[in-house]
């Protein structure tokens, strides 16, 4: 027989054996020949308790987070860059093109015609981009608003004016003149008091052999003026990039249920006066900036409409001008690095002699995408800019730009400067300006846009 070991023995190795393989302080360690049962290591793992900690006060903070140029794409390395150099364009007092952002409200229009060519729409969204993001970061006081469609969601209206907004709009989307006069006898309690039913119940306001078409065309202008009382913007600081450019698609959206009335310019330069004339009748006096992003064209017609316009606009300004002087106020326009003129001082009634050295009240800048405009429509756009020009009522100025210039490199410093400070009439005849390249030299992006 083979070696062998007695019941016993056998039976006392294998119960030390179990003992060792529960016992939870003694773990099997490797070694040369194999196993050692019987070593002992701990269950824990190594603590870091007690490892020396050194403790350090430093004098400064730790440098502020931001994005890394490596992580940063070049085109907005790029952009910032030429925000940082308009900031430093100082002309006439003015301290960067910036400082308007600060002393100014601001108004900017964008234009929302469902007609625009997508690249026109993308520039349009891109300077209006620039104007806000800066604008949120300085603090200004900047409303937004799109030329075809008004805030449905303001909390400056109360809920009798919202329905009656409402009711103008569905009057507005109507696409025939029989559907527009069942609507406004539908809503005749939201429609109370904007005269609607009058204005197509008196046959003076139609011509004898007018169609339905022409009645229609009609009856939506007058429906549009009746607005203009009920259109508010959305405040800048509501808004991000991302939200600007969905209310931007939703406006042009909203525009083709109306295809009939796409002369929207000439309606939004009266808005604008209008506003700045109830400001002043109710007595509140600020500087006002307002800002047209446009590429529609401007028709013939509408050219005498907004000439009008800027004929009232800079009696308004001017107006606003002689009460701050009769309050005997420093003019709230005027920036506090520049000495009080000797006009103001010895005649306060020399109005406008100040405001051809300081700066209107109130102005319109119009940036007009010429890409896809036609001969005509420039040539008005050129009527608008050159009414009143160098007189001190003038109080508009018309700024020309590519839309591929634009995405591709984006106006220099000098030109960024020109759009916001527009309410200095000597920026615009400044020589250096006219000298100087219109668009930056490097590019923002791809040329394929």
């Amino acid at each position: 027989m083979g070696p062998c070991m007695s019941k016993k023995e056998g039976s006392t190795e294998w119960s030390e054996t179990q003992t060792a393989r529960k016992d939870s302080t003694t773990k099997p360690v490797p070694i040369q020949d194999g196993l050692d049962a019987n070593a002992q290591v701990s269950p824990q793992p190594p603590s870091n308790n007690n490892q020396p900690y050194t403790i350090e006060v430093f004098d400064e903070a730790p440098p502020k987070y931001q994005e890394s140029p490596w992580t940063c794409p070049s085109g907005v390395r790029k952009v910032l860059d030429l925000l940082k150099a308009a900031s430093k364009v100082n002309y006439g007092g003015h301290k960067g093109a910036w400082a308007a952002f600060k002393e100014r409200h601001g108004q900017i229009w964008l234009d929302s015609a469902y007609t625009l060519h997508p690249l026109t729409s993308r520039a349009i969204l891109l300077y209006a981009a620039v104007r806000l993001l800066v604008g949120n970061a300085l603090g200004s006081n900047t409303t937004f608003y799109f030329t075809t469609f008004p805030n449905v969601e303001t909390d400056q209206l109360s809920d009798v004016e919202l329905n009656t907004l409402k009711a103008l709009m569905k009057v507005m989307n109507a696409r025939t003149f029989r559907l527009a006069c069942e609507l406004i006898s539908q809503d005749e309690t939201a429609l109370a008091g904007q005269d609607l039913k009058d204005f197509i119940s008196n046959d003076a306001n139609f011509l004898k052999d007018d169609t339905a078409d022409e009645k229609l065309v009609k009856l939506l202008a007058f429906t549009r003026q009746k607005m203009k009382g009920f259109w508010h913007g959305w405040d800048g600081r509501d808004l991000d990039f991302k939200k600007l450019r969905s209310l931007h698609k939703k406006a042009c959206k909203e525009s083709e249920k109306q295809p009939k009335l796409l002369n929207n310019t000439s309606f939004i330069y009266q808005m604008a006066v209008d506003g700045y004339k109830r400001q002043l009748k109710s007595g509140t006096i600020y500087p006002v900036s307002c800002t047209l992003i446009l590429g529609t064209r401007l028709e013939p017609a509408e050219v005498d409409a907004i000439q009008k316009c800027q004929l009232e606009g800079g009696k308004a300004s001017n107006e606003a001008a002689k009460q701050a002087h009769s309050r005997k106020k420093a003019p709230l326009w005027r920036r506090p690095t520049q000495p009080e003129p000797d006009s103001a001082a010895k005649n306060a009634g020399s109005v406008a002699e100040e405001l051809g050295q300081v700066g209107h009240q109130f102005c319109i800048q119009a940036i007009v995408f010429t890409d896809h405009l036609n001969h005509q429509a420039k040539e008005a756009y050129l009527k608008v800019d050159n009414y009143r020009q160098g007189k001190p009522d003038d109080i508009n100025d018309v700024t020309f730009v590519s839309e591929a210039r634009l995405l591709c490199n984006f106006l220099s410093p000098l030109w960024l400067f020109k759009t916001t400070t527009s309410h200095d009439p000597r920026v615009d005849g400044w020589n250096e300006l006219r000298a100087k390249p219109q668009y930056n030299e490097e590019n923002i992006a791809d040329k394929t846009v």
